[in-house]
């Protein structure tokens, strides 16, 4: 999910439609951005509520005053810029596996991988699969290990006689 652009109310308190929703935010201070002079005690004390730096601060009133209230109605920045499908495609990329999985089959790793890089077309890392699972919110399933040299009669003896606590 991308990172949330930083709406700022229009000089004279109003309230640009859409922004009203939790999680915008709004930096009361850059309203009057044009007679924006000096850091008084209301702008600091409203920086320190944000957890936002100077910096910051004098970014967004550089930003509003170059381009407006436009500045900020972009759709942000971060998000999946550099992915091979999106995620409705590797939703129905694994449903045939899920509906596989809930027969009892086990799909592994190498036939997702086999059956992603023929959809593809190309090859594609073994991390890139384990991360596509991971995101759909699939988890290695594995027996618990047991020793290859360990005997179910040792095993059984050893509970029989074993001292009690």
């Amino acid at each position: 999910m991308g990172k949330p652009g930083f709406p700022i109310p229009p000089p004279g308190g109003r309230v640009w439609e859409g922004y009203a929703l939790p999680g915008s935010i709004f930096i009361p201070s850059v309203c009057g951005a044009a007679t924006w002079t000096a850091d008084t005690d209301e702008e600091v004390h409203q920086r320190v509520q944000l957890g936002v730096s100077n910096d910051f601060v004098h970014q967004t009133i550089s930003r509003y005053k170059r381009h407006g209230p436009d500045a900020f109605l972009g759709p942000g920045t971060g998000g999946r810029h550099c992915a091979y499908l999106t995620l409705e495609q590797e939703t129905a990329f694994l449903a045939p596996f899920v509906a596989r999985a809930a027969t009892g089959d086990i799909p592994t790793s190498a036939q997702i991988q086999a059956a992603l890089e023929t959809l593809l077309g190309r090859p594609v890392a073994d991390t890139t699969v384990y991360r596509l699972l991971d995101r759909h919110g699939w988890r290695k399933v594995v027996p618990r290990p047991q020793h290859p040299q360990s005997s179910p009669e040792a095993r059984d003896t050893w509970k029989k006689t074993s001292p009690t606590r």
